[in-house]
């Protein structure tokens, strides 16, 4: 938690525990809590890097929910944990996840990363049409210029 800048501190708080929410739900309860709408790109990298961090769980496709923070012990009630951990019966380990599981969740990610880079397909696109309408609007100024220069050339040969 301490890593994380503001936005996504308010983004973890928006997270239920008790349940799943989507993106857009995350956001709307962004909105009641701040007042203002935030940008999707931005609360949608927020959740991304919350999951990376442990702090939020991914269940499904863009459905998200808090997992329950513990508070850091102090260093002796950490020794006396590893020794109590020591002395007790070993429990089993939960199952991994299946395959399916593990497919589904690659699929979301492949989905993301598709969307995302028809987003920057988009941009670049948008950069492209403003480069060639400031290469057209140049090479109407540069024509201009060329004009003014033959005239100025034709009044500095006739005033001779």
């Amino acid at each position: 938690m301490q890593g994380l800048n503001g936005v996504a501190k308010k983004v973890y708080e928006c997270v239920p525990i008790a349940e799943t929410w989507r993106a857009f739900q995350v956001m709307a309860a962004m909105r009641h809590l701040t007042g203002s709408t935030p940008d999707a790109q931005i609360v949608s990298g927020c959740l991304t890097k919350l999951v990376d961090a442990g702090l939020i769980k991914k269940t499904g496709r863009d459905a998200y929910q808090r997992r329950a923070v513990e508070q850091k012990q102090k260093p002796q009630e950490q020794k006396m944990t590893v020794v109590a951990a020591m002395t007790a019966p070993q429990v089993e380990a939960k199952p991994a996840a299946s395959p399916l599981d593990l497919i589904g969740e690659l699929a979301n990610d492949i989905a993301s990363a598709g969307e995302s880079l028809k987003r920057l397909a988009k941009r670049a696109e948008d950069v492209a049409l403003m480069v060639e309408q400031d290469r057209e609007a140049n090479a109407k100024a540069m024509a201009g210029y060329r004009q003014l220069k033959a005239l100025l050339k034709g009044l500095q040969e006739g005033a001779e």
